[in-house]
């Protein structure tokens, strides 16, 4: 149905005539006069101010209901629609014989304000109140209009199809006035609403004859032109389509000329002419195009030249547009169309990253250039997704989210919100992504097209997030929905296999089996069938029933063979056999998964596996060669575990006593950048504490030996000294300078000393290294005391006693720390010693001995058996109470 009122006005208004001159014989009629001469005029302000004037000043006059039409009538050009129903309705009650006519503006004020319903049943009334009045065709007429403009097509074709009707007893009398041709164009809409093809030729051969305005014929002949295209004769209709653009051009309407061509690009394309109808649709961008068709013209020749793969073309047309039409209104639906392109073409050919910059660019021009735009929503959903095409997921979650905001309910606000979601999962906001999916299924349920294509892979998605979140209700009941909305989908399957596991992590392992069951249940011959089984498997290792998990793991293998899992599961059996206890039955399947699967990642392990079992066995040759098997394999790329199984061959080589086996693993370790930092320090470490060790060379490398181990130490403790390992390296450097005080005592017990002294000094260093520090401290002290003689001596021996009883007594502990028990039994006996033997300090020793062992449990046998000794070497005195707990 197409506008008609501007039409429909002109003649019904035409027919309502001018305001007779009333005789000047009185100044009443002079007033009313002057103020219906204004009218006749057109002159509507003037006119509506005089009758107000009127009256004002003569309310009872003969004149008055008239003078009341007028006034209103003069409102309603002048747009006061409100102005004149206020003004009918106040002097309704003195119309008298003008009522009719009161009725029909009340209801033409009501049309023109848009208020169509109310209009018609106001001039339906007035039919019914008055069936002999003069206006009644054309109340008909009006009323008709506003019912087809509110799309009551039944309502209209009785209006004017009925024989017995207002208007067809005026055809029946003679009526060929534009009128009735504007009442026939209207019938004819009507009945081609319908579906009354056959209806609408008989409309339209009664106006055939006729001599038409030309914007009645042009609306006679769009009408023919659609009326042959619903018949499906396309070759009429064009013929009919090229009449109606020149009926358009006749009329000098752009607003029918670009109806015009749209219908025949319809037409076109309903040919299958794609081509000829983008080329037609063009016309409709010209800058004198309502911008309406403008958008429409549009968004139709990008549809073509997809369909045409012209997308270039398209694209073309669309900057031709922006550039020659800077201002025009329908620019927004340009940027966006033309966005929208570039963003198919880098889909299309992700290599050309040049179109999704244009993308971004069209989107973001209108979003600056038009920010109370419909589109905007639609503009960031599509700038959402040129975020998430370049992986950058906080700016394409932000980007959906104010999509989501924006655009209405609608297949693109759901979209938005699931890639919000998306974007909120990829950046591991699990608990924000549960919320968006939980939103869209809550409130896109009910629209069964997106609950059909969308809500599966939310659903799914939902379990995903809750699993990642930890929440299991929310899993559960997202699974629930799939597997009843849903129980063929893709979705199904998957979501039961990821709760159960699920389930599984959670500690839950019982109700995880519950979950697989079922899912053996409802997908007997399902391609997961085999995860699932594996995942039954597992939800036993997580009660820690090894033996259930390996009968389930056996019965896997007996069901699936060559299948991608089946290293994995190999490997679970060794594992659980070993964690069982059953090491020798873990060594076979280890020992058999290397033979079968060399180059599995697995293997890597599964070789570790075999040598520290050697290793843990004392097989340290066996467990050195397995562990050369890890770092000198082709088979894996470098990573940590096969420089920690360089480490470990070391260890074994030391283990026995191959000093320079040892000390060659660990130097290659701590020079090799690839290897990680941490392991760097440690093989260093290791391979000064190897040096330290030596026993496989003469008393006269020993110095060199020594000298060596400062180095590795020193390039720890001088160059990393807040690195964790600078206490203990500098604990060793006192040792080897203690050790070769041999050589040079008075020089090296400076350098131990102060070694020591370092540990002391340092934040990181643990109660080991300090304790371990304080009694080097009291060996060099003793060391130096036995060089001395008499009170020197013994002030040399005190200080030595006092180092010890520092760590005994847990002199030095910061907040938090406890005494370590090693260095605690170590301190304490050497300050047993030194008390007994050296000072000659028997009860002082004895009351040592005694109070350690009430002190510190675990030291107890130790401590009471040297108490036990020296009270029968004393003659058993009574040790003094003292207490040493800390």
């Amino acid at each position: 149905m197409f506008r008609l009122q501007k039409y429909l006005w002109l003649l019904l208004f035409a027919l309502a005539g001018v305001v007779p001159a009333q005789a000047a014989s009185t100044a009443e009629k002079r007033s009313f006069n002057v103020a219906a001469a204004a009218f006749n005029l057109g002159s509507w302000d003037y006119a509506e101010t005089n009758f107000a004037l009127f009256l004002q000043k003569y309310p009872v006059s003969e004149h008055a209901a008239e003078a009341v039409l007028l006034e209103a009538q003069a409102r309603f050009y002048l747009r006061q629609y409100d102005g004149a129903l206020t003004l009918l309705a106040v002097h309704r009650e003195q119309a008298g014989g003008w009522a009719d006519q009161f009725d029909l503006w009340t209801g033409e004020a009501q049309f023109a304000a848009g208020r169509l319903a109310v209009a018609a049943e106001a001039l339906a009334h007035l039919a019914e109140q008055f069936p002999n009045s003069t206006n009644l065709f054309r109340t008909t007429l009006r009323e008709a209009e506003a019912r087809a403009r509110l799309s009551q097509w039944a309502r209209v074709i009785l209006l004017l199809q009925t024989p017995g009707g207002t208007f067809q007893r005026a055809i029946q009398a003679g009526t060929v006035s534009e009128l009735a041709a504007a009442g026939y164009l209207i019938l004819g809409e009507a009945q081609f609403a319908e579906r009354d093809l056959a209806g609408v030729q008989r409309s339209l051969e009664w106006l055939a004859p006729r001599e038409l305005s030309p914007a009645a014929a042009w609306r006679r002949s769009y009408l023919q032109c659609r009326v042959q295209q619903a018949e499906g004769d396309f070759s009429a209709a064009l013929v009919s389509a090229e009449a109606s653009v020149k009926l358009a051009r006749a009329a000098k309407d752009a607003l029918f000329l670009s109806e015009s061509m749209a219908l025949q690009a319809g037409i076109l394309e309903r040919s299958s002419r794609l081509a000829e109808a983008a080329e037609v649709l063009k016309n409709n961008l010209a800058p004198d195009v309502p911008a309406d068709r403008q958008r429409t013209a549009l968004l139709k020749i990008a549809e073509l030249s997809l369909k045409l793969d012209k997308i270039a073309e398209a694209a073309q047309t669309l900057e031709k547009f922006l550039s020659q039409q800077t201002n025009a209104a329908a620019n927004e639906t340009a940027w966006l169309t033309l966005g929208e392109l570039r963003l198919k073409q880098f889909v299309a050919d992700a290599a050309d990253t040049n179109r999704l910059a244009e993308a971004e660019s069209c989107f973001g021009k209108l979003l600056q250039e038009f920010p109370e735009s419909v589109l905007t929503g639609k503009a960031w959903l599509d700038a959402g997704w040129c975020w998430w095409l370049r992986g950058r997921y906080a700016e394409g979650r932000d980007a959906f989210q104010k999509a989501a905001g924006r655009l209405p309910v609608s297949e693109d606000q759901a979209v938005a919100r699931f890639k919000w979601a998306d974007s909120q999962f990829a950046l591991q906001d699990f608990s924000g992504a549960l919320t968006n999916y939980e939103w869209l299924v809550e409130n896109y349920s009910g629209a069964a097209d997106i609950k059909e294509r969308l809500l599966e892979p939310a659903l799914y998605q939902t379990v995903r997030a809750a699993l990642a979140a930890g929440d299991l209700v929310a899993a559960t009941n997202a699974l629930g929905k799939i597997l009843t909305w849903y129980p063929q989908g893709f979705a199904g399957d998957r979501s039961l296999l990821l709760t159960g596991q699920g389930f599984s992590r959670e500690k839950d392992p019982a109700r995880a089996r519950e979950l697989f069951a079922r899912f053996k249940e409802m997908y007997p011959t399902n391609a997961l069938a085999a995860e699932v089984r594996l995942a039954v498997a597992r939800s036993f290792e997580r009660e820690n029933n090894w033996d259930a998990a390996i009968t389930n793991y056996d019965t896997w293998l007996g069901c699936f063979t060559n299948h991608p899992e089946q290293p994995a599961v190999e490997f679970s059996r060794g594992w659980d056999h070993y964690r069982a206890g059953r090491d020798t039955n873990a060594f076979d399947l280890f020992t058999n998964f290397v033979a079968q699967f060399p180059a599995h990642p697995l293997a890597l392990q599964a070789q570790w596996w075999i040598g520290d079992y050697f290793f843990r066995q004392g097989r340290f040759v066996d467990a050195e060669g397995n562990y050369r098997l890890v770092f000198l394999s082709t088979n894996w790329p470098p990573s940590e575990l096969t420089f920690q199984a360089q480490m470990m061959a070391g260890r074994a080589a030391l283990a026995r006593y191959k000093y320079t086996d040892a000390t060659n693993y660990f130097s290659q370790l701590a020079v090799n950048t690839n290897c990680p930092r941490a392991l760097q320090f440690e093989a260093t470490f290791a391979c000064g504490d190897a040096l330290m060790s030596r026993t496989d060379t003469d008393a006269t490398n020993r110095p060199a030996d020594l000298r060596e181990a400062i180095d590795w130490f020193s390039s720890i403790a001088q160059k990393f000294p807040t690195n964790a390992l600078a206490p203990a390296a500098w604990g060793r450097i006192g040792d080897c300078y203690k050790d070769l005080a041999t050589f040079d005592k008075n020089h090296f017990y400076e350098l131990a000393a102060n070694a020591y002294q370092q540990v002391l000094n340092l934040p990181q260093a643990s109660v080991a290294a300090r304790s371990q520090a304080k009694v080097g401290l009291g060996i060099l002290a003793e060391k130096e005391g036995q060089t001395m003689e008499g009170d020197a001596q013994a002030d040399r021996l005190r200080q030595a006693l006092a180092e010890y009883l520092d760590v005994v007594l847990g002199k030095d502990l910061r907040e938090g720390e406890q005494r370590d028990l090693f260095w605690v039994k170590e301190a304490g006996l050497k300050a047993f010693r030194l008390s007994a033997e050296d000072l000659h300090d028997g009860p002082q020793a004895l009351n040592l001995c005694t109070n350690l062992a009430e002190a510190v449990p675990q030291l107890r046998p130790v401590f009471e058996a040297r108490a036990a000794k020296l009270s029968e070497h004393l003659g058993n005195p009574k040790p003094e109470p003292a207490s040493l707990t800390h």
